[in-house]
């Protein structure tokens, strides 16, 4: 039943509080509360079996995960890292904090993927990797980067925040690329309140992680530069009692997309991200844009449901290519066009169809309106 709290763009999954509790307090009866504690080693071993992965590295939180995995490069300062601008902060900021440079280049305007024919052309000598962005778990063109990774010999790191559970062709999303990059914050679909992650797909990498996440250290001794990236047994546990219930979370918020597909799909002036039929998606976000004579009136929608204690976020919004620090002279296009039109609606496991609809009603009498004006 639909209630007067407010609504937000989504809700973290929880573990339920009594088997957590007990399971803290063995962590406490123990006192080793991290340096690869026994839940930290259970919760790797369970998610590379869930995800179907070889090697995974746990970290304290994904904008470290993108840190670490660009410091594995060993590339030289300054290189080049081609990316999205249609993206969270973190994304640019990891590339910035190992001493590499963004290069932005636009975005397919259906997926809001990063295009792969603009990456290939903003290739030079000084790139040192691409690092595309499955923008809200949405696969990008896996095939594309792939050729284009082999073909320039280039590293190909993915920007899988948003990606826990989605499957291409029966195959998880992070197994892709070099490295594959997991956020595990609250707002994800999966969480362990604060954490990260990185599959490490082409094990020349794996050395180089292992040692930088822990102080460079190796053999009890720091013999290189390293910071301290690990996660602890609190989050471990948390993330271990979040996977029993993760298939669930999966599937209700399929059901709440599918409400709101029902309900607005054949409006005019709402487009949906287009994600191909053959991918298992974990339905991470909602986002609408609007087109045609809704065009540059997300705002006037955004202030309806927020008159209605509906909170609702302007993912991505405005482009990382905008920001004061990252400010380049590109038109970026498809990119602006969907960042100045995008709205991510409310979508979490608890989120009850009754808010849906009204929800769904508010935007549709809102168009209408705009429509008479």
């Amino acid at each position: 039943m639909s209630s007067n709290k407010p609504i937000y763009v989504t809700s973290p999954l929880l573990p339920d509080m009594p088997d957590l509790l007990a399971d803290i307090e063995s962590i406490f009866l123990r006192k080793m509360l991290s340096n690869n504690g026994p839940c930290l080693l259970q919760l790797k071993q369970e998610l590379q079996r869930f995800l179907n992965l070889k090697n995974l590295a746990l970290l304290n939180n994904g904008t470290s995960a993108l840190y670490a995995s660009l410091l594995a490069l060993n590339a030289e300062p300054g290189s080049e890292i081609i990316t999205t601008p249609f993206s969270f902060v973190a994304t640019a900021h990891a590339i910035t904090a190992a001493g590499l440079k963004p290069i932005f280049v636009d975005i397919d305007p259906d997926t809001y993927n990063i295009d792969a024919n603009a990456v290939a052309l903003a290739i030079t000598e000084k790139t040192a990797a691409i690092m595309p962005v499955h923008v809200f778990g949405n696969p990008c063109d896996l095939k594309g980067f792939e050729a284009l990774s082999q073909a320039e010999d280039i590293p190909l790191i993915y920007d899988a925040a948003h990606g826990f559970g989605v499957e291409m062709d029966g195959n998880s999303l992070l197994q892709f690329g070099d490295m594959s990059i997991l956020s595990m914050h609250a707002t994800k679909v999966y969480n362990t309140i604060e954490g990260g992650a990185i599959s490490i797909n082409s094990v020349g990498y794996q050395k180089d992680i292992d040692c930088f996440i822990n102080f460079g250290i190796v053999d009890a001794l720091p013999k290189y530069f390293g910071m301290n990236l690990k996660m602890s047994e609190l989050h471990a546990v948390v993330g271990l009692h979040n996977l029993k219930k993760v298939e669930e979370e999966i599937k209700n918020r399929k059901k709440i997309s599918d409400r709101y597909l029902e309900k607005l799909n054949q409006i005019p002036g709402f487009k949906f991200q287009l994600i191909a039929p053959h991918v298992k998606y974990n339905f991470s976000y909602f986002p609408i844009q609007f087109t045609n004579n809704l065009k540059g009136r997300r705002d006037h929608f955004i202030n309806v449901l927020n008159e209605k204690n509906i909170f609702p976020r302007k993912y991505f919004s405005p482009l990382l290519s905008d920001l004061e620090m990252y400010a380049v002279d590109q038109s970026l296009t498809q990119a602006r066009n969907v960042s100045e039109n995008i709205l991510c609606l409310p979508i979490y496991s608890e989120l009850c169809f009754s808010d849906v609809d009204k929800i769904s009603e508010l935007l549709i009498h809102t168009a209408q309106v705009l429509e008479d004006v």
